[in-house]
């Protein structure tokens, strides 16, 4: 069995935008509908992007072709991919966009202000045929890397733009997360949860290692 691998947005080649849009789409659609050209602008923001890496399984591949795609059988694809993008709040929840188009500039992203001082996750999507009993782990395993990242990055604050729904806040509760019980609510038009609930993965910064 094939062991995930992460890479970074720099590190992401741009002939894998096409699956990365599929994955986003899968759970996101409803919300905006993202294209290869909107996910190169966001990959070369300069912002915090990885992507988990895997062979392609029988599902994947079904899926895929489902999908009018055809991944490669002989090279990893992406498999999951978390979305973040920095800004400045000065530490207060009020600063964040109220809503995801405001946040990500309408879904193109844009660059780091040099005075960021908060990284928001805003989505982390795994590949539908990734779920379950066929999942290795995908989502986790970002989220872990993630968080293994935290104190190399230049924020003080780090925060999700977390739909507000129960089981979604416990799983990021598990990975360490502490509930803010900060909603904003339309914060996601048209999708099916319109408010987030911002988590807060902050106190995983090592104290020495935040820039003052």
């Amino acid at each position: 069995m094939s062991e995930l691998k992460i890479k970074t947005g720099k590190d992401i080649p741009a002939e894998d935008n096409l699956l990365l849009t599929l994955i986003v789409n899968s759970a996101w659609k409803e919300l905006i509908e993202t294209d290869q050209e909107m996910m190169g602008k966001r990959l070369n923001s300069g912002n915090l992007f990885l992507a988990a890496y895997d062979l392609a399984t029988d599902d994947d591949l079904i899926y895929g072709v489902e999908k009018g795609i055809f991944p490669p059988t002989t090279t990893p694809i992406p498999v999951g991919l978390l979305e973040t993008i920095a800004i400045k709040t000065h530490g207060f929840y009020e600063n964040v966009p109220k809503d995801y188009f405001s946040l990500t500039q309408n879904g193109l992203w844009q660059e780091v202000p040099k005075d960021a001082d908060t990284l928001i996750m805003v989505d982390v999507t795994g590949l539908p045929t990734r779920t379950g009993k066929k999942s290795k782990g995908e989502v986790k395993t970002i989220i872990t890397h993630a968080k293994n990242l935290l104190s190399e990055l230049p924020y003080r604050h780090v925060w999700t733009f977390t739909p507000d729904i129960e089981a979604v806040r416990k799983w990021h509760e598990s990975m360490g997360a502490i509930d803010t019980q900060y909603k904003i609510p339309c914060a996601r038009p048209g999708w099916k949860v319109p408010a987030v609930n911002l988590m807060d993965y902050s106190h995983l910064i090592k104290k020495d290692d935040i820039l003052r």
